[in-house]
C-alpha cells in the first residue's frame, strides 16, 4: 500500500483509512495497558508481552517487528517499531509513529 505517493483511487483510500483505524485502535489499546507495561518492566506483574504485542500489531501488518528498551531521554522505557528488512514498510511505520500518543515515561 502506498503511504507517500498515492492517488485519489477510492479503493486505495478506503484501504488506507482501514489501516489508519487499526493503527488508532492499537494506540488506544497500548494506552490502556501502560500501567501493566510499567509493572511488567519493574518485575511486579507477569503477562505474555510478546504474544500481546504480536496480537495487537499483526492486524496492522504482520511484518512489523518491535522491541522495548530503556528510555533515551529521562526515565522509563521506549518502544521501537521497525520493518526490519521490509523496507517498503518504512512509510507505514512512519504513519504509526506519527499517530502515537504522548505518554510520559
Amino acid at each position: 500500500m502506498r503511504w507517500i505517493y498515492f492517488n485519489d483511487d477510492p479503493e486505495e483510500a478506503a484501504e488506507r483509512e482501514a489501516v489508519v483505524a487499526r493503527i488508532d485502535a492499537w494506540w488506544r489499546t497500548f494506552e490502556g495497558r501502560v500501567d501493566d507495561l510499567r509493572a511488567h518492566f519493574k518485575g511486579k506483574a507477569r503477562w505474555d508481552l510478546p504474544q500481546w504485542m504480536d496480537d495487537c500489531l499483526r492486524p496492522i501488518h504482520p511484518k512489523i517487528m518491535w522491541e522495548y528498551g530503556p528510555a533515551v531521554r529521562g526515565d522509563g522505557h521506549r518502544l521501537v517499531l521497525t520493518p526490519e528488512s521490509a523496507h517498503e514498510l518504512r512509510p507505514l511505520i512512519a504513519k504509526i509513529l506519527e499517530r502515537a500518543p504522548s505518554i510520559p515515561g
